[in-house]
Formats: C-alpha cells, sequence, structure tokens
C-alpha cells in the first residue's frame, strides 16, 4: 500500500517535534534537559503525590497533553508506538521526587510488554536511591493498568486503552487533594477492575513515514483492534452504529471467558453487568483519531441509547467524551465503562471525575447526561399541512395519481444520490445527492402521514405545495429553496382541469420565484438554464386542452438541450463560481441535470399511467 502523507519533516523527528509544537501551546510545561521525551509541570506541588505516565507517541492528547495541575506530573514520550527506555522513566522518577519533597511518586503503566519492563525496572531502581539531604529512598509505586476487554476479562491479561485516561483524571484529582501515595495505590486497585473498554475500527493507522500498519477488507469494521493497529477480536461487515453500539455494550457487560481465566479458574471475574442497577455507571466514548465530530455526536447518541435499554439497563450517571487516547489516524472509537461502587465511594469517584480542570487541558468532556432527549428524527405531522381532501370521484382519482407520480419520482431519486453526489463533486461540494435522497425521503415520509391520518385523496395544489416545503426544508443547501420555491410557485395551478395554459402557467410562476429567490439569470450556469427554455417550449403547448406525454416530453427535451448548453458555460452564479472556468468547462451543471432527471420521470410516470 502507497504511504499515507502526513504533514511532517522527517518521520523519526515526529516525537521531538511534536512535543516542541505542545510547549509552544502549554507555557505551563516544560521538558527535562536530561531526557527531552519527559514532559513534566513546571510547577509541581510540594507535599503532594506525583503520577507519572507514558508510553509511546502517536496516541496523542495521551499522554503529554495531560500533564496539568490535578491530573499527570509528568509524561515520558517514547517513540511513536514505541516505549520509552528505562533510563527515560527513572529520570522522570527523579525529577519529581525531588520536586514534591519525596512525597511519592506513582506510576500508571498501560499494559503493554515495552511499557510495563521499562515502567518497572525503573521503579525498581528508583526505589534503591536516596532522596534529599535526609537520604530517605525514592517513595514509588507502580500499577499496571488493562481495560481492553476484547478477548476477555482476565484483568491482568488485557490492554490499556483509553480508560487510563479516566484514572488520569481520578488519582490526579485525588492527589491535588492531599491524598497519599497508599491511598492513590487503594483507589486505583478500585478502580482498576472496573473499567471495561472495547474499540471499533473503519481503519487502521499509518505510522509517519509508512503505508497502514494493517488493512481491514472495505465495508468492514473490527471490534477490538488495537491501539498499535494490532488485531482486534474480529472483523465483520460494517453495519449501523445503533447495532454496534448494542454489540460493543453487550460484549463490555458480557465480555467472553479468556483461555487464562478457564485455566486459572477465575471465570467469576467476567461476571455480567447487565441490568445492573444497583451500581452507577461511567460512560466515556473515546475517538481514536479520524473520526469526524458529526460521526462522535451520533455515535454518544447510540451509546446513550444502548446503554438505558432494557437489555443492560445502565444507570449512567457521567458521560464522558473526548479525543484522548488516539492511535494516529485510526478512523475509530472506543468505549469504556466505568461501574461505581455501590457505597459511598461512588460519590468520592465522581467528585474526582467533576474536579475543575485547568484551561489548558481539552479533548475531556464530563457531564450528567440528560434524563431524557427528544427525538431529532420525528417527522412533523399530517395535521401541520391542513391538506383537504378532493371533492369530486373525478378529482379523487386524480388526487389518487398525484400521489402516485409525487412516490414513484421521490423513490427513483433515491436510488440517485451516488450519481448525483458524484456530478456535484466535479464542480461543487459533492452533496446535491445526498439533499435530494434527504428531500425523497421526508416527501415519502409526507405521503405516509397523509395516509396514516386518512387523508387518501389530498388536494393535488394542496400537495405540491406541501411537498415544495417539506423539499424546501429538509434538501437544505441552495437547491432545496429553489425547487421548493418553484413547487410552491406552481402549486397554485394544479387546481381545476389541467391545460396546456395551466402547465405554461406553473412553469412561468416556478421558474420566476427560482429567479427571485437565487437572481440567476440565463447563462449564469444553474438550473435557470435548463428551467427557461422548459418554460420557453410549454409556451408553444398554450392552445392544449389537456396533458399529454408528448407535451411533458417537449418540456423535458428543452430543458436537457439548455443543459447542454450550460455545460460549456462558466460558472456566474453558485458555488462553481469560485472554480477557475478550466475546472467547470465541459462538466454538466448539476442543478440543470437534477431538472431534466425529475422532467424525465415525471414524463415516465405519466407515459406509464396512459398504457
Amino acid at each position: 500500500m502507497p504511504v499515507s502523507p502526513k504533514f511532517i519533516n522527517a518521520p523519526l523527528d515526529v516525537p521531538a517535534e511534536a512535543i516542541e509544537g505542545l510547549l509552544y501551546m502549554r507555557p505551563d510545561l516544560t521538558i527535562l534537559p536530561e531526557a527531552p521525551n519527559v514532559v513534566v509541570r513546571r510547577a509541581i506541588t510540594p507535599g503532594r503525590v506525583a503520577i507519572i505516565c507514558g508510553g509511546g507517541s502517536g496516541h496523542e492528547p495521551a499522554h503529554a497533553s495531560f500533564v496539568a495541575e490535578g491530573w499527570l506530573s509528568a509524561a515520558v514520550c517514547g517513540g511513536v508506538f514505541a516505549s520509552p527506555s528505562q533510563g527515560s522513566v527513572l529520570r522522570a522518577i527523579r525529577h519529581c521526587s525531588r520536586a514534591n519533597g519525596n512525597a511519592g511518586v506513582l506510576l500508571l503503566i498501560k499494559n503493554y510488554s515495552g511499557d510495563v519492563i521499562n515502567f518497572m525496572s525503573a521503579a525498581t531502581v528508583a526505589a534503591t536511591e536516596p532522596v534529599g539531604d535526609a537520604g530517605d529512598l525514592i517513595s514509588v509505586r507502580a500499577v499496571v493498568i488493562g481495560d481492553d476487554v476484547a478477548f476477555g476479562a482476565d484483568h491482568d491479561a488485557q490492554r490499556g486503552i483509553a480508560g487510563t485516561v479516566l484514572l488520569y483524571k481520578m488519582l490526579g484529582a485525588a492527589a491535588d487533594g492531599g491524598a497519599s501515595l497508599e491511598e492513590l495505590v487503594a483507589l486505583c486497585d478500585a478502580v482498576a477492575p472496573n473499567l471495561r473498554s472495547l474499540g471499533a475500527s473503519l481503519s487502521s493507522c499509518a505510522l509517519p513515514g509508512s503505508a497502514p500498519t494493517s488493512t481491514l477488507a472495505d465495508g468492514s469494521v473490527e471490534l477490538g483492534l488495537g491501539i498499535h493497529g494490532e488485531s482486534g477480536k474480529e472483523a465483520r461487515p460494517h453495519e449501523a452504529i445503533d447495532r454496534l453500539a448494542v454489540r460493543m455494550l453487550q460484549h463490555i457487560a458480557s465480555p467472553p471467558v479468556s483461555d487464562h481465566e478457564s485455566a486459572s479458574g477465575d471465570a467469576a471475574r467476567s461476571r455480567s453487568w447487565r441490568g445492573d442497577a444497583a451500581h452507577g455507571h461511567v460512560l466515556f466514548v473515546n475517538n481514536l483519531g479520524a473520526t469526524s465530530d458529526i460521526e462522535m455526536q451520533i455515535v454518544v447518541r447510540a451509546v446513550m441509547r444502548t446503554a438505558r435499554a432494557d437489555g443492560l439497563q445502565f444507570a449512567v450517571q457521567r458521560l464522558v467524551v473526548g479525543r484522548a487516547m488516539t492511535a494516529l489516524d485510526m478512523h475509530g472509537i472506543s468505549v469504556t465503562v466505568l461501574r461505581l461502587p455501590r457505597a459511598r465511594e461512588a460519590t468520592e469517584w465522581l467528585g474526582y471525575l467533576d474536579a475543575v480542570d485547568p484551561p489548558q487541558v481539552g479533548a475531556f468532556m464530563v457531564c450528567v447526561p440528560a434524563s431524557e432527549v427528544p427525538d431529532a428524527k420525528a417527522t412533523p405531522s399530517a395535521q401541520r399541512w391542513s391538506i383537504p381532501p378532493v371533492a369530486s370521484v373525478d378529482d379523487a382519482r386524480s388526487a389518487v395519481e398525484t400521489v402516485r407520480i409525487v412516490r414513484a419520482i421521490a423513490r427513483r431519486l433515491l436510488d440517485d444520490e451516488a450519481m448525483l453526489n458524484a456530478l456535484d463533486a466535479a464542480v461543487g461540494d459533492g452533496d446535491l445527492g445526498t439533499g435530494t435522497a434527504r428531500a425523497a425521503t421526508a416527501v415519502l415520509g409526507l405521503i405516509a402521514d397523509l395516509e396514516a391520518t386518512g387523508v387518501l385523496h389530498p388536494d393535488p395544489a394542496a400537495l405540491l405545495g406541501a411537498v415544495g416545503e417539506v423539499v424546501a426544508d429538509a434538501f437544505g443547501g441552495t437547491s432545496g429553496p429553489l425547487l421548493g420555491g418553484f413547487l410552491a410557485a406552481a402549486a397554485p395551478h394544479l387546481r381545476g382541469t389541467r391545460t396546456g395554459a395551466t402547465v405554461y402557467a406553473a412553469f412561468t410562476d416556478g421558474t420566476d420565484a427560482v429567479q427571485r429567490i437565487g437572481k440567476a439569470a440565463r447563462g449564469d450556469r444553474t438550473m435557470v438554464d435548463a428551467l427557461l427554455p422548459a418554460t420557453e417550449a410549454a409556451a408553444m403547448a398554450l392552445g392544449a386542452t389537456a396533458i399529454d406525454v408528448a407535451m411533458l416530453r417537449s418540456i423535458r427535451d428543452a430543458a436537457a438541450e439548455g443543459a447542454a448548453r450550460a455545460t460549456g458555460l462558466a460558472a456566474r452564479r453558485g458555488r462553481a463560481r469560485s472554480l477557475a472556468a478550466q475546472q467547470v468547462a465541459g462538466q454538466p451543471d448539476p442543478g440543470c441535470e437534477l431538472i431534466v432527471l425529475l422532467l424525465t420521470y415525471l414524463v415516465e410516470e405519466v407515459a406509464a399511467a396512459a398504457t
């Protein structure tokens, strides 16, 4: 696979130069001259236990960005996805011990062999060294954190992933409040077994200067993919986030029994957390690096709904969301559940999470989740539209046919999303098809609402006016109000007998509305370049006493000819006007093509009714 380009200088310089960039942003931090890969707080409080974590770079903002008051005292940064050396960890311990008057140093170690070996070895050496004039030995303890339950709930065998950041927060707040080293170790020992995390990724990650570390098949999602790109529990076909959230939280609530647990008889540690209403819970949704904000909000919605559903019934007392433990550019998420104790310690744990952060610690939001959230996808009631039924049997037949044609066109447009997006991407922002699909879905919803409330023969003029409003509201962007304005202006002409004159009047008023809203004229390379020729073709049928397929086909053909002429024009309106002429010359105008597509479907559906 090709190398993934990144905004760097040289791959080997990435960790050091990233630290330099962080120091520009955080004047409260510095590095150790004897170990420039160790980021420390400039002001370490005497008499307070210092907390140190670290590991490979590439997980930013962890670990160095969480060096702050009430969080970590120091972070030891290795190469990308590589453990720092024992010597670097030892220098960090020595510095913090001197700075806090040997009040104690706690090492938090993510459960990876390189980190465990180097941090534990440094702790062993440090514990033999005197510090200060009294000659006391350095007071240091180390704890290993594992929260990834991809392969089971055996804590000793779990990898340390995003759940460790909750411990940074809780232990940092406790240390800031004066907790002793032994009290912090006890708190860590209580919290760590109640942390469970699981990741899900749509892509792996690429080390600077390298191709992605592993590949996922297109259209698949991998559960439990490690934060260094190492293999996860399983790769499966990609699915909607609502279903994936159920799968992830069910796994977290009842992780499988690992081989080690089976051999040791320790399977009780994997007991289920389902229906665990006696305990409170903290949910932490973490961005693994390249997941967009809008996706994260949808993930939070899915996770919260799943956690509160009957199958799990988690009592979510805090929701934590952030981009805290990443894997470079991995397009993925992880979900962590912290199970709170039943006793008063739960209040204490939540207090540590709620402790006010200094402004420089970002990417970590703690909140009390809302007890109820309205359904943002709820469709408006049909009563909103106040669409009356028709008055006569003849009008009823016309109403039924109008509903059939509108529904058929909307359904056909759903299949054109990718094609229209591709047309739009060549000259704009590539979302015309998505907007069209949104509008078509909303129109189908309107018809379903009408039928659900018994309006089976809606007045065609009122129906088309409502369709115009729905399109303008749901489509979004520029095309929504333009198409909605056309339909709203054309709608009144559907009342009474439909003739060539009514068709001409509908196109005239509709096109005038588009020009009035969009300020576009012929030759500006917009949908007007298709609508004006269509209107002129409609004028040729003024004397017709009825609407027929030949009339509509001539209108469609005129629109298609106008669209073809627009292909050679420079854009003077719309998003394409900001592009150089050579970028749009020869490319179809998406707005014109949409008009032609709509008229083509109209012709075909009317023709189908006539046969």
